[in-house]
């Protein structure tokens, strides 16, 4: 049975140190009854979710967009990808720490990018399940041929060393001309469609 509680102001004050539940209340469901009357909002959380205010999902939308300003700032220059599996716990030193990421970015010569890379839950082998040459996606978005996935034929390579941000990094600055210095793995504030990556000239 669904353990939903009434999100007191005490605990509504976590949502500017807990991503989180900030991100439950700012997208916060509506619940109508049967007859399609509003009854609440409600913040899904595990194992209780909340109702919620209109005033406390609109305080939380504003601390997320704060932190979505915030994040696209202090990461220019910075290889960033966005958590869209599920998060573990670090199974060895630089783990990525969740199951699929992807990102776009855009190469020292101003070409641009999609990738998405991934692991198993137990090995720890990174694979490649997307990557896109955006450019030549543009090109031939009115053909039926999909050139552009594929690119550089990594989705069928099986060379992958193990799932890190440093051998992500080594292999986006190798294969696709980039010299990003850092990886930063975004899970609650970024959405992929909200940032693109640029790579330093040098």
């Amino acid at each position: 049975m669904e353990n939903l509680q009434v999100l007191t102001e005490e605990k509504f004050l976590e949502i500017y140190t807990n991503e989180k539940l900030r991100n439950a209340v700012a997208y916060a469901h509506i619940c109508n009854d049967s007859k399609g009357n509003f009854l609440h909002r409600k913040a899904l959380m595990f194992p209780i979710s909340y109702k919620v205010t209109n005033e406390q999902v609109e305080a939380a939308n504003i601390e997320l967009n704060k932190a979505k300003e915030k994040a696209k700032v202090e990461n220019i220059g910075k290889l960033v990808f966005i958590g869209m599996g599920m998060e573990y716990p670090e199974r060895y030193p630089n783990d990525v720490c969740n199951h699929r990421v992807r990102g776009e970015f855009i190469n020292k010569y101003g070409k641009k990018y999609f990738i998405e890379f991934g692991t198993g839950r137990i090995t720890g082998e990174m694979r490649i399940d997307h990557s896109i040459d955006r450019d030549l996606e543009e090109q031939n978005k009115d053909k039926s041929k999909q050139q552009y996935n594929n690119c550089k034929d990594l989705e069928r390579r099986k060379f992958y060393p193990k799932y890190t941000k440093t051998d992500i990094l080594e292999l986006i600055n190798k294969e696709f001309d980039c010299n990003f210095k850092e990886v930063v793995i975004d899970n609650y504030t970024l959405s992929p469609n909200e940032i693109i990556s640029v790579s330093p000239s040098n």
